[in-house]
């Protein structure tokens, strides 16, 4: 799922004029908090490590970049850009629950990549 789906998605579920470089700016800064968040603090594959050098460098998305949490995890980014819709048109009752989805999708997203990846300079030793 690209960037172009999710906020056409976004659109769908959250009627707004938010211009779009403000939704892709908040998308972008969710990418970089993922990156600090899962990828920089686990062991990752060689095309997660690309990936991740992608995002580092990322001045503006592109139409077609698929950003890290893919379905069904992309919620996230549905979530994110939710809030802060209703955080610009200062609909305190929209962006709470917002908020609430957004948290839970995060810890979703965040549990499923501990599973799957083993945290940074861990050393599995078993103790007795």
């Amino acid at each position: 799922m690209n960037v172009m789906q999710i906020l056409a998605e976004v659109d769908m579920k959250y009627p707004n004029d938010v211009e779009l470089a403000h939704k892709w700016g908040w998308i972008t800064t969710l990418e970089k908090q993922l990156l600090d968040e899962c990828l920089m603090t686990h062991e990752i594959s060689e095309a997660e490590q690309q990936k991740a050098a992608e995002i580092f460098a990322m001045k503006d998305l592109d139409r077609d970049y698929e950003p890290l949490a893919q379905p069904p995890y992309y919620e996230v980014y549905v979530h994110f850009v939710g809030m802060q819709i209703a955080l610009v048109n200062t609909d305190t009752d929209q962006y709470e629950n917002e908020q609430t989805l957004y948290n839970n999708a995060l810890l979703t997203y965040k549990n499923w990549f501990n599973r799957t990846h083993r945290a940074r300079g861990s050393k599995l030793k078993w103790r007795f």
